[in-house]
């Protein structure tokens, strides 16, 4: 059990109980730990100081349990709770050296575990884009494998990874498949489909991203950019970091300040399947 470093502190005042009072046989904080807290009282914020008297049996343990300074109903039960139940003393000895009963009392502080930050799960996104006839994109997605409805149609043709070339498109069509995976740092990423789902693979991009604690995006960098062919009459996308890139990707969530930056990785594949206009 570990000490509660951001929980309590706990000020022993023992009462005389002949001629030696009772003595825990480790100290006080030893026997609570972050995990204690209730979670009611987290939800309601409840914080502070609970004072308490422990009566001791011969035995060193302990017996009763009284609150003598209140913080919060919650908290004063269950710093009661914890004691009575984990807390072991060498008892109080009278003047002959004998065991008899005894009290101590102390006050345990009660202060707030600070906010983790927030988590998000590894994602992976999908588009799906084909021309159709009279020259409109249409446009699919999908998250985690759901699927999702774009917010409108020139949204879809804006994000279009690369642009079509009319002298080809003339003769038969083709769909353009963008795969983008979002983790944080050290988490494994979502697992992709395999390529030939998609067709032949085009390029690869992966990213470093810093993600300020309100969850905007405050540094993007390239950390590889590997292109395997270009087909010919397109041109390739703009590169990870562009704006268009990074606005498709579900905004991550808030943090505390005290979090500070965090990292993410980011990657995205381009893959082409030809075959006919629909």
């Amino acid at each position: 059990m570990t000490l509660p470093a951001i929980m309590l502190a706990l000020v022993a005042a023992f009462q005389p109980a002949g001629p030696r009072e009772p003595r825990p046989i480790q100290p006080l904080a030893a026997w609570v730990s972050d995990e204690d807290y209730p979670p009611g009282a987290v939800q309601r914020g409840a914080s502070g100081a609970v004072g308490f008297t422990l009566d001791i049996g011969a035995s060193g343990v302990p017996t009763h349990c009284t609150i003598t300074e209140s913080a919060d109903p919650e908290l004063d039960q269950r710093t009661c709770e914890i004691f009575m139940a984990r807390a072991r003393f060498q008892p109080a000895l009278d003047a002959a050296g004998q065991a008899v009963r005894g009290s101590i009392s102390s006050r345990m502080r009660w202060i707030l575990p600070e906010e983790e930050p927030a988590a998000f799960a590894p994602t992976r996104l999908v588009i799906a884009i084909r021309p159709r006839a009279g020259g409109e994109m249409e446009c699919s997605l999908s998250v985690n494998g759901s699927a999702v409805a774009w917010p409108d149609q020139a949204a879809c043709e804006a994000f279009a990874p690369m642009r079509p070339s009319r002298r080809r498109d003339s003769r038969g069509g083709y769909t353009l498949t963008g795969v983008f995976t979002v983790s944080q740092d050290g988490e494994a990423p979502p697992a992709i489909v395999p390529a030939a789902d998609y067709g032949d693979l085009l390029y690869e991009d992966r990213a470093r991203l810093s993600v300020a604690p309100d969850g905007r995006v405050s540094d993007c960098r390239i950390i590889s950019h590997h292109v395997v062919r270009t087909p010919s009459g397109r041109a390739l996308a703009p590169d990870l970091c562009a704006p268009r890139q990074l606005g498709l990707i579900p905004r991550f969530p808030p943090a505390p300040q005290s979090a500070g930056l965090r990292i993410v990785r980011l990657s995205f594949a381009a893959y082409l399947r030809t075959g006919p206009r629909r």
